[in-house]
């Protein structure tokens, strides 16, 4: 199986300030190519499996559920991971309301479509 790691930001400026995707690519990548290399299913040797991290404004960390982005006929499994980017309000390294591309009830409709997590911003510093 072959792991790729893709980055799509709707929050306005946001990835040019001290965030490196491509860095954090790699090290995602990494962690994928262990976790894919570790599972023994069969038929799946020849699959390619996109992590998919959105940036944007949500209540919660959203990761899609199975049903979402899989192709078998062309072998190919998509996972988004939604990352809520807080406000400055709520942490220091947050960003202004206005870089925000779409408002916090964005997801709401959608929440069917993923599993949940709470982040705790407070214990991030960057």
């Amino acid at each position: 199986m072959q792991a790729r790691v893709n980055h799509t930001c709707y929050v306005l400026d946001f990835l040019d300030e001290g965030f490196n995707s491509d860095e954090i690519s790699s090290e995602l990548k990494q962690v994928a190519d262990s976790y894919l290399n570790a599972c023994s299913a069969e038929g799946i040797d020849d699959w390619e499996i996109e992590f998919r991290a959105v940036y944007n404004n949500a209540r919660q960390l959203l990761i899609s559920k199975n049903g979402l982005g899989t192709y078998p006929s062309d072998k190919y499994k998509s996972i988004t991971v939604v990352v809520p980017i807080p406000k400055k309000e709520d942490v220091s390294w947050g960003v202004d309301a206005r870089q925000y591309v779409f408002g916090i009830d964005h997801y709401d409709d959608l929440m069917k479509n993923f599993n949940l997590l709470d982040p705790h911003f407070e214990n991030l510093d960057n």
